[in-house]
């Protein structure tokens, strides 16, 4: 697979094999968690949270996708970060993060469920 292919897939599994080895249980727990927090915090993001809130919650997001090897996740959840402060129509911008974030984990627990399929 090419570079450029790794870097496209919703999960970068070469990413995950450095940490798990080829331990299908332990790629599993880490998917697993990765599936739920995602979730938990796709869920918490709405354009009327406050800055500190908001930032804190694409932060988190950002720092569970690039765990994993979700790129795409975590570059969008970087620029999401940055909706804060006095922009011109902050939640504007932010409706539009929320609803790129929400399609970029779809696709990122999309995978990782795939995977958790192949490696039971």
């Amino acid at each position: 697979m090419a570079a450029g292919e790794i870097r496209d897939a919703a999960i970068d599994m070469s990413h995950l094999e450095r940490y798990t080895c080829g331990d299908a249980q332990l790629l599993d727990e880490i998917l697993c968690m990765f599936v739920e927090h995602c979730g938990r915090l796709v869920a918490r993001l709405d354009p009327s949270l406050e800055d500190r809130d908001w930032r804190d919650a694409c932060h988190a997001l950002k720092g569970s996708a690039r765990g994993v090897g979700a790129w795409a996740l975590g570059d969008a959840a970087a620029e999401g970060e940055g909706l804060i402060g006095d922009l011109p129509e902050k939640t504007v911008a932010r409706r539009k993060k929320v609803d790129a974030l929400r399609a970029a984990a779809r696709d990122a627990v999309d995978h990782a469920e795939t995977l958790r399929a192949r490696a039971a």
